[in-house]
C-alpha cells in the first residue's frame, strides 16, 4: 500500500508531494500531517509520460481520491542557457553584419 501525502490548491485538487511505499509509523504520520492537507492510501500509482523538456506534477481529488498528472516546462540548465543566450547573440551578429551590406 502506498501513503500519499497532500497539500490542497483547491477543495478538488491538490498536489502529491510525499510518498510513502511502505506504510509509515504513526510518529511519521504526525509530523507529515503538520506540513500535509491529508493523505491518500493507493495500491497503484499511474505512471508519468516521458516528455521532453517537461517535469510530471502528481495531483488528486481529495474527495473522489482520483490521481493525475500535470505537466510543466522543466526551467533551462546553466548549460542549456549559457547555450541559448550564444545562439541569441550568433543571431543578432548575424542579423548586424547581413543588414550592413558585409
Amino acid at each position: 500500500m502506498n501513503y500519499l501525502f497532500y497539500k490542497k490548491t483547491t477543495n478538488n485538487k491538490a498536489i502529491i508531494d510525499t510518498i510513502y511505499y511502505v506504510q509509515p509509523s504513526e510518529t511519521e504520520i504526525a509530523s507529515l500531517m503538520m506540513y500535509h492537507d491529508g493523505y491518500l492510501t493507493k495500491n497503484d500509482i499511474p505512471i508519468s509520460q516521458s516528455i521532453k523538456n517537461k517535469q510530471s506534477i502528481l495531483y488528486c481529488n481529495p474527495e473522489t481520491e482520483e490521481l493525475w498528472y500535470e505537466y510543466v516546462d522543466m526551467p533551462l540548465t546553466k548549460e542549456e542557457e549559457l547555450e541559448q543566450r550564444i545562439a541569441d547573440l550568433e543571431t543578432a551578429i548575424a542579423a548586424i553584419l547581413g543588414g550592413a551590406g558585409v
